[in-house]
């Protein structure tokens, strides 16, 4: 890992890299995260202990000496009100910047990737904005271990690829084409459910859900009427159109 940089004015601080540890399994972590986990100086995670950090947990399966390095806990907010959440996480961003400031490198430890739905890019920006030196490594995506795991295509051909969050109006989504991965939907779960069950009256299409993928608890069910609607937030729901490739027997 590098050594401290340089800010306007002179100070040596430290560098922040948000690592994505991957969906769960944690040997599906790359051998970077590892590599700069054991490196960094402290850790930083977005739970208000370690040990209500699944982030953390994945990583310490793979790594137990963690347990020995500095952590640094922060309870970012799960709130609607995105101003209030914003608010907040510029106090947190503060926080960090000065941890930073004490000329430590700190690895932030983010659930799958980093650059997908994660609170790592709102520090990101902040600290980036402080004059600070960043770096994200990348870690496999849940929708993408999901895939793996019932071995399907996400993308095949020309075909389009969805990204879509629970907030999104799933009536609207439903005129995409191609493969729909439906991630965070939580409490849309039920209606979700519903307007699927419909949709598959109307035409043929392929329904993969799973939840909590690459952990012990992880559930994969086929089909609309399977899916759980109080199954949570970490379940993804995969639609394809029935004429893409499907699942391997």
């Amino acid at each position: 890992m590098p050594g401290q940089v340089t800010i306007a004015g002179g100070a040596f601080v430290g560098k922040l890299i948000g690592v994505g540890v991957g969906p769960g399994d944690p040997e599906l972590m790359t051998l970077k995260a590892i590599r700069l986990i054991k490196e960094c100086d402290c850790i930083i995670i977005p739970a208000s202990e370690k040990e209500k950090c699944i982030a953390y947990r994945i990583a310490e399966q793979a790594i137990p000496e963690i347990a020995e390095k500095e952590i640094y806990a922060f309870d970012f907010p799960m709130i609607s009100d995105k101003n209030r959440m914003l608010e907040e996480i510029d106090v947190i961003s503060e926080k960090i910047i000065n941890i930073l400031k004490k000329k430590k490198n700190a690895v932030f430890l983010t659930l799958g990737d980093a650059t997908i739905y994660s609170t790592f890019m709102y520090v990101l920006e902040n600290v980036k904005a402080a004059g600070i030196e960043t770096e994200i490594v990348s870690g496999i995506t849940s929708f993408c271990a999901a895939a793996a795991r019932i071995q399907i295509a996400i993308g095949s051909g020309n075909s389009e690829i969805h990204i879509i969050s629970g907030n999104d109006d799933i009536e609207h989504t439903s005129k995409y084409r191609g493969t729909r991965v439906y991630m965070k939907s939580g409490r849309q779960l039920g209606r979700l459910k519903e307007y699927l069950v419909e949709e598959s009256k109307k035409k043929p299409l392929q329904i993969y859900t799973i939840n909590n993928c690459g952990m012990e608890s992880e559930e994969v069910t086929y089909g609309a009427e399977q899916i759980n609607a109080d199954a949570g937030y970490f379940t993804i729901v995969i639609v394809k159109e029935a004429n893409q490739p499907a699942a391997s027997s």
